[in-house]
């Protein structure tokens, strides 16, 4: 019922020397309404000091790998016609490559009126 962003609500990341996981798991509560719970977890494949695109402002500090990890819950209805809406809470948890760098979170939601 709605799209999920492929690499996290929060980490938004170029995909050079990074590996990521992504556990996730869906369900349909209602005819035109889906939740989604999604787990991602973030790794430079070489520990590297330099700026990563990442939507984030801390630069990794070269000795350790793990960047982190985030978690989304996704809400995502049609149920009223022309009236999609979306509502996201996300959590990212910075790894051991971030050190002093405090968890972020986001909460949105979006309705769209359509005619």
């Amino acid at each position: 019922m709605t799209t999920l962003r492929y690499y996290g609500e929060l980490f938004d990341s170029e995909l050079s020397n990074m590996s990521l996981a992504t556990l996730g798991v869906g369900a349909r509560i209602a005819p035109q309404t889906s939740l989604d719970l999604v787990w991602r977890r973030y790794d430079q494949v070489e520990a590297l000091a330099s700026p990563v695109e990442t939507g984030i402002r801390r630069t990794p500090n070269g000795v350790q790998r793990a960047l982190g990890w985030e978690l989304d819950l996704v809400l995502g209805s049609r149920a009223i016609p022309g009236l999609p809406i979306e509502a996201v809470l996300g959590w990212f948890d910075p790894g051991a490559a971030l050190p002093g760098d405090d968890p972020a979170w986001v909460a949105r939601v979006q309705v769209r009126y359509q005619f």
